[in-house]
């Protein structure tokens, strides 16, 4: 529980640090640095950042019809989330589950590079989530071998509501 906890204060100290060094939000626009931040805090859960993008959309882009296209997708969103926060539970399926969190860090990226209007390259959120995610599968093994996967439960809803509450930052 404490690799953990180290996990998460470091994904928030590069948040915080990469959304602070930012320039300030522009009408419509959201920072590289925040961008990039997010898709390292997606690696937590990417099931619920990509919904946490999606609303941030709706509400603040999608007035001016920019993000109509992204936020028909919105139920397909939700069920990929609730799968993602599902699976991420149950310590065999979990690591099945790795894999397309892979492709869904990605997906986040892109739709921080495009739908969020940033100039950042999909590529730097892309690589900055993917390393959170293979720091995150080094410990979802330790905890699991530690706790013969009891902890996973706990573990994982700690990382859905970090993942929540830094979307929230970060948006």
């Amino acid at each position: 529980m404490k690799m953990i906890l180290l996990l998460i204060i470091a994904v928030l100290v590069v948040a915080l640090v990469w959304s602070w060094a930012a320039p300030a939000r522009q009408q419509g626009k959201v920072s590289k640095g925040r961008v990039v931040a997010l898709s390292a805090v997606s690696a937590l859960s990417p099931g619920i950042a990509l919904l946490s993008v999606a609303y941030y959309a709706r509400r603040n882009l999608n007035a001016r019809g920019e993000s109509a296209w992204f936020l028909k997708w919105l139920w397909l969103f939700w069920i990929v989330a609730f799968i993602d926060v599902t699976l991420d539970k149950i310590p065999g399926a979990a690591t099945i589950n790795h894999v397309v969190e892979y492709l869904l860090i990605w997906f986040v990226a892109w739709a921080g590079a495009t739908v969020l209007n940033s100039d950042v390259s999909m590529l730097l959120g892309g690589l900055a989530g993917s390393g959170v995610q293979l720091t995150r599968q080094a410990y979802h093994a330790g905890t699991d071998y530690a706790t013969l996967g009891v902890g996973a439960p706990v573990r994982s809803t700690i990382e859905d509501v970090a993942t929540w509450v830094f979307t929230r930052i970060l948006l």
